[in-house]
């Protein structure tokens, strides 16, 4: 089959900003509506978050889904999800499942600096599973020219979902291979540029690749990061 693609331009996303609040949507949202945003798949949700110095978020599902957290700049403290705290550094992730009506909550807890973090949301579908909350921690210095998998110590609970994270030197040619029984991905460019299938990819863009078992693409600046999720 023919391999489908789409580009989610960074200036085409949805915009919402509140008090010390930011987000901007790849996807649809309940504060950005576009008939071309609509999902991917499982894939609901993939934000770029912004909160102020001293800010905090709350964070709710509207149905059962996986929620990703990714710090690219700065902590950020967890809430509402264990007994105690969690605090979430550059090098970690965080994911946990959640029912729908359910919130958690995530702080900024520097007085004054902005921190910014990706936010991924992926609906679960079927029967709903035990709850789990875990912290995943990945070597930001072993990343360099190749992809790492960020849920890597987790992948036993085969998730339908799996997360890279790869930085490149520039005019690198490179080329990642899905795994397990994935044929869907999603590719978001962090930082830098690529040219992912053919297709000139800036920082904070998307793209969106089906019926796929590989990704050929070219890194065309130093240290450009990209992250890879793939789906069912």
């Amino acid at each position: 089959m023919k391999k489908l693609a789409q580009i989610f331009l960074s200036e085409k996303r949805g915009s919402y900003r509140s008090s010390g609040y930011e987000k901007r949507a790849t996807f649809n949202s309940t504060e950005y509506l576009d008939d071309v945003a609509t999902s991917f798949g499982a894939l609901k949700g993939f934000n770029d978050e912004y909160l102020a110095g001293n800010s905090a978020k709350e964070l709710a599902a509207d149905c059962l889904c996986y929620i990703l957290l990714l710090p690219v700049t700065g902590e950020l403290v967890i809430q509402g999800v264990t007994e105690s705290e969690i605090k979430l550094q550059i090098g970690q992730a965080f994911i946990t499942n959640m029912a729908g009506g359910s919130s958690l909550n995530i702080i900024n807890p520097y007085p004054d600096d902005a921190i910014n973090f990706i936010q991924i949301q992926v609906n679960l579908v079927g029967a709903s599973t035990n709850h789990f909350a875990r912290v995943l921690t990945f070597d930001d210095r072993n990343y360099h020219h190749q992809f790492t998998c960020i849920n890597d110590e987790i992948d036993d609970m085969q998730l339908p979902f799996s997360l890279h994270i790869g930085r490149f030197a520039g005019r690198e040619d490179s080329l990642f291979r899905l795994g397990r029984n994935f044929t869907a991905c999603f590719c978001f460019v962090l930082g830098g540029a690529f040219e992912v299938e053919n297709r000139l990819l800036q920082p904070r863009d998307g793209l969106s690749l089906t019926t796929t078992a590989e990704v050929e693409f070219e890194s065309l600046s130093q240290d450009a990061v990209m992250l890879i999720l793939e789906l069912n």
